[in-house]
């Protein structure tokens, strides 16, 4: 099964989202502030 393969060509998106959602979430936050 290549599950794995799947997933590890899939973390550098991944983390990339959720870089971006927690950049826009302290953004959001530091300008509401």
């Amino acid at each position: 099964m290549d599950y794995v393969n799947f997933f590890t060509s899939l973390n550098p998106f991944i983390l990339g989202i959720l870089m971006l959602v927690l950049l826009l979430g302290a953004y959001n936050k530091w300008v509401s502030h």
